[in-house]
């Protein structure tokens, strides 16, 4: 296997100038090409593990989702995955089933191996990220941002959702309109089902919380008719 210092002989450049390209920092144009074509002519791969122990991170950045056969957290790995790719990271997929056990052993991994970040739709609103927060390493929240945590996250407007979704079927003369949440643990379902009372009330239709033609509901779903 070549080593860098092979490529800068044949690019007639130093080691540091090549180091410097492959980091991505600025390098004349006429050396940077002929790096590249070094680069390209030996077939030369850069040692991530020797750059990860001399940068103390890694190029691997952490997907922790709860359900990875909920298709909506598929669709956001399969998103999240392109861009890490885009930008020359590789994204490693966790699914900790919603359980906050194995969610923390996730964190410790993620913590221990110096990934370069991670992206967590949390078990629980008490999910503890301190593993990766208190060791200054990048995390963003999608869907599910754990309580108390001044993180950046990504979230979709659930209360506006099921204000919208509700008025859709308003608008088509719909009144009898049922609302089924999620667990009760999730907020999101609480404020899925806000949104679907405001648009009631918008529309001057009262909601009732229960009748006795609704059948037997599975535990963690919640109907609501009217």
């Amino acid at each position: 296997m070549s080593t860098i210092y092979e490529v800068a002989a044949r690019a007639s450049v130093s080691p540091a100038t090549v180091s410097r390209f492959l980091n991505g920092s600025f390098v004349a144009p006429d050396k940077a090409e002929r790096i590249e074509v070094a680069v390209k002519e030996l077939g030369y791969r850069p040692n991530r593990a020797a750059r990860s122990l001399r940068t103390k991170s890694s190029e691997l950045i952490a997907l922790v989702i709860p359900d990875v056969e909920n298709p909506f957290f598929t669709s956001l790995a399969r998103g999240a995955e392109d861009v890490t790719r885009a930008a020359d990271f590789s994204l490693v997929l966790c699914n900790s089933d919603g359980d906050l056990g194995q969610e923390a052993h996730y964190l410790e991994v993620a913590a221990n191996e110096r990934m370069a970040g991670m992206i967590i739709a949390a078990a629980a609103e008490t999910s503890d990220l301190t593993p990766i927060t208190s060791r200054g390493l990048p995390v963003v929240a999608v869907d599910r941002v754990p309580r108390g945590l001044a993180i950046d996250s990504v979230r979709v407007d659930d209360r506006a959702g099921g204000r919208l979704a509700t008025e859709a079927l308003l608008a088509q003369g719909y009144r009898r309109i049922a609302c089924i949440t999620g667990p009760g643990f999730v907020p999101m379902a609480g404020l899925r089902s806000d949104g679907w009372r405001d648009a009631l009330a918008g529309a001057g239709v009262a909601t009732l919380t229960e009748t006795p033609r609704v059948p037997p509901v599975p535990p963690g779903l919640r109907v609501v008719i009217r």
